[in-house]
């Protein structure tokens, strides 16, 4: 504009037909987006995006320009291309739920600025569209006003409107969002669509202990992927539509973003094995709307989790996909969740390791412990009884390997057994973990005699993985001998301690 060249610009049509339209209207000023922001002022920029939501609720009006949807005249006046209408590029882009949300009246307008419609009128139509309800899309109450039906929508309800949604830069998914939660925030170009999107969140926090913040699904993440509380995108989003927010019914402290993570006081439940295999759950303090509709009790939506540490209360969310429902409350519980991405990582420090005991062993006419190999057991040499040259004297070995708690299965250790008085393969105990029932074992066979000279990785290579993890109690047959391991936790025990009874039997002819 400012270069006499506006004309030549693919958004001219859009420019020159509002500023028509405003004047026939009646109107002295008229804001463009296209136009009205200087987008190499970053101050400016930022100014504008905080502000935009609010000059749209101001305005007396918002003329809504879709260039691709045609107009053709009929018997009761202009009627709209029905599909290009539910198809129209306007309804995927971030910065549009704004303008549809924002004002307290929206005007359509054909690609040739020929009027089809308001947003109050055309409500049942553009609820099927966007799956914005029909009492939001019905307001008319201008400016901010909380009594607003768009302010009492929750956090994920409000989130699911954007969850189909885009923008060209992936930092604008999130900055197109700040008006609809009333938040501010700076712009920081460059940072990225998650981390945007993670600092918005944090702002509505700061404001809200709504938790259907928390109420969210990634049907696309890996299995036993592991996460943060926090979404990474309005996407997950997408099936939120219905759930809403209960009201606090007990004091609790306000959320708080420590180094440890996310601190939050949630009730935790843990489940048994027989319902699906989920270790613990957390209660969320809303539901879906549906669940309470005739009914005197409530269902909580529950969130997956898994324990990364015992020594800092640290849980990370597992089972991304879902979001189960459960009728009864637990005990609060302060819990720290970090939001990172390198659980992995951070469960193989230092303060990831556990111990086990083997206490129970076969008898030692049949089978004797040669070998112990765990990722760990090299470095901790020094601080564990690895005296496998003569029966233990206490009938007892102790090693250590990592935390059996991760979002996969994991192999924690080799166990290497050999039968002194025949020749025949060593017998292998896999130890691992499964995220489906902890603890669990896979034997195979080893007709080689110089495992000693390997460590734990080259075993990996030489005997792989357990192809078939078991619970920890079954039995396993490999040829005729039946191998079981049992294991117990000592509950109270820092850093996490476990033991292991063995049992190897052959089957008699």
């Amino acid at each position: 504009m400012q270069h006499h060249r506006g004309q030549t610009k693919s958004s001219w049509p859009k420019v020159q037909g509002a500023c028509a339209q405003a004047r026939t209207d009646g109107f002295d000023y008229v804001w463009v987006d296209t136009c009205c922001i200087d987008k190499s002022s970053s101050a400016e920029l930022s100014e504008a995006i905080n502000s935009m939501f609010t000059w749209y609720a101001n305005a007396e009006v918002c003329y809504a320009y879709l260039s691709d949807v045609t107009v053709r005249e009929g018997h009761s006046g202009a009627e709209v291309n029905t599909a290009e209408f539910e198809q129209s590029k306007w309804f995927t882009r971030g910065w549009t739920l704004q303008e549809l949300l924002a004002p307290s009246e929206v005007v359509f307008f054909s690609r040739d600025w020929v009027r089809f419609g308001e947003r109050s009128s055309l409500a049942n139509w553009l609820m099927d569209i966007t799956r914005i309800d029909e009492a939001v899309l019905r307001n008319k109450v201008r400016l901010l006003e909380r009594s607003r039906p768009l302010f009492q929508r929750s956090i994920a309800q409000r989130m699911s409107w954007a969850a189909r949604r885009q923008t060209t830069r992936p930092e604008d998914m999130a900055y197109c969002l700040v008006g609809i939660f009333s938040v501010n925030m700076p712009m920081l170009y460059g940072e990225g669509g998650k981390k945007a999107f993670l600092r918005l969140q944090e702002e509505i926090m700061k404001q809200s202990d709504d938790q259907t913040i928390f109420a969210w699904t990634n049907k696309r993440a890996p299995p036993y992927s592991l996460s943060g509380l926090l979404a990474t995108t309005p996407a997950h989003f997408e099936d939120s539509q219905d759930i809403i927010a209960y009201q606090q019914w007990e004091p609790t402290p306000p959320y708080a973003m420590t180094n440890r993570g996310l601190r939050i006081d949630l009730p935790l439940h843990s489940l048994t094995r027989e319902r699906r295999g989920h270790d613990i759950i957390a209660l969320l303090r809303c539901g879906v709307s549906q669940d309470i509709k005739g009914q005197t009790g409530y269902k909580f939506l529950t969130i997956c989790l898994i324990r990364l540490s015992i020594f800092d209360n640290r849980y990370a969310r597992r089972d991304l996909g879902l979001l189960l429902r459960e009728s009864v409350s637990s005990r609060m519980q302060t819990i720290y969740v970090p939001q990172t991405t390198t659980f992995d990582a951070d469960m193989k420090g230092p303060i990831g390791h556990v111990i086990f005991e083997i206490q129970g062993f076969p008898h030692p006419s049949q089978y004797r412990l040669i070998r112990i190999a765990s990722p760990t057991v090299e470095r901790d040499t020094e601080k564990i009884h690895l005296d496998l040259t003569s029966p233990p004297t206490e009938n007892l070995f102790v090693f250590s390997s990592l935390n059996p708690t991760g979002g996969h299965v994991t192999l924690l250790a080799y166990l290497i057994w050999q039968d002194p008085n025949k020749n025949k393969p060593q017998m292998v105990v896999m130890v691992g973990s499964s995220p489906d029932f902890g603890l669990g074992f896979d034997v195979t066979r080893y007709s080689g005699t110089d495992n000693k000279r390997f460590n734990f990785d080259d075993l990996q290579i030489l005997l792989g993985e357990p192809s078939n993890l078991q619970p920890m109690g079954q039995k396993v047959k490999v040829d005729d001998v039946i191998v079981s391991v049992t294991a117990r936790e000592n509950t109270n025990a820092i850093p996490q301690h476990y033991s292991l009874d063995v049992s190897i039997e052959e089957q008699q002819e």
